[in-house]
């Protein structure tokens, strides 16, 4: 199969997305792609060049070469807001709301204590419609995703106008643990990408696992929080827990948590 022909078998199978005046490919359950970015994967896959990385566990974005990681800088405080008005003015609009914003927070804070990263909440910018990009980096909003997506989320790569992490109606239903939906959709917003695209996970559990774009940084973890259930939940985790080899390759990214030091000015 021809990268052509990939491209447009991928064009009709895959769920779409308009977002940011854009139209998006999901790929991977959670992960999104625009038109060009999804021919020039199409291109690695099937090109000479396209390799699939040892089976190994965390696993990070790369840019195109593979050279790099893809990252936050050092330093940058990720500020986020969670715009009240997409989830509705009335009573259960506004519960829903503060669960999100609640549980985002809380797996927020986990991630802050794993490695060398800052979250930072602006709250009066909470009651806009749209993210304000002077204040925030990123927005949580609520929007209607296709299919049985639950959330989606953006690498560090994303354009800064699509920084946003979209909730699906469907989060308040979810049988996964909610705030552990949170902890693996921040785990992408750092640039983490699925550990069952990894070669060794079961062939039950992978999707598309030729994605040449990433880089294993710890040895394969079938409990990863990155690591969709699957499988009678056999391999991932209903609960997204931050695992010991999430942590070992977050710090490995990003360093130690700033907890880990005694800060002088």
């Amino acid at each position: 199969m021809t990268a052509d022909e990939l491209f447009a078998k991928l064009q009709r199978e895959l769920p779409r997305l308009t977002y940011g005046g854009r139209e998006w490919f999901l790929l991977q359950g959670d992960e999104r792609v625009d038109n060009s970015a999804l021919y020039a994967w199409c291109e690695a896959v099937v090109g000479p060049k396209a390799t699939n990385p040892p089976g190994e566990g965390l696993t990070v974005q790369t840019s195109n070469d593979k050279k790099r990681i893809v990252r936050w800088a050092p330093g940058v405080v990720l500020t986020w807001c969670c715009l009240k008005p997409t989830f509705g003015n009335d009573v259960a609009g506004i519960e829903r709301y503060g669960r999100v914003r609640d549980n985002f927070a809380r797996a927020a804070l986990e991630w802050e204590g794993v490695c060398g990263v800052q979250f930072r909440h602006v709250p009066e910018a909470d009651d806009d419609g749209e993210t304000d990009r002077t204040q925030c980096i990123f927005g949580v909003r609520q929007k209607q995703l296709p299919g049985n997506y639950i959330a989606l989320a953006f690498f560090p790569n994303d354009p800064p106008t699509t920084r946003d992490l979209l909730i699906d109606e469907k989060y308040f239903s979810t049988t996964f643990d909610p705030v552990g939906v949170m902890r693996h959709e921040i785990g992408h917003i750092l640039g983490f990408r699925h550990e069952h695209i990894a070669k060794e996970a079961p062939a039950g559990c992978r999707k598309l696992e030729t994605d040449p774009h990433h880089r294993p940084v710890t040895p394969y973890d079938s409990k990863s929080v990155m690591h969709y259930p699957c499988l009678g939940n056999t391999y991932g985790d209903p609960t997204f827990a931050i695992t010991a080899a999430d942590r070992q390759g977050a710090v490995g990214v990003y360093g130690l948590p700033l907890s880990s030091f005694a800060l002088h000015r």
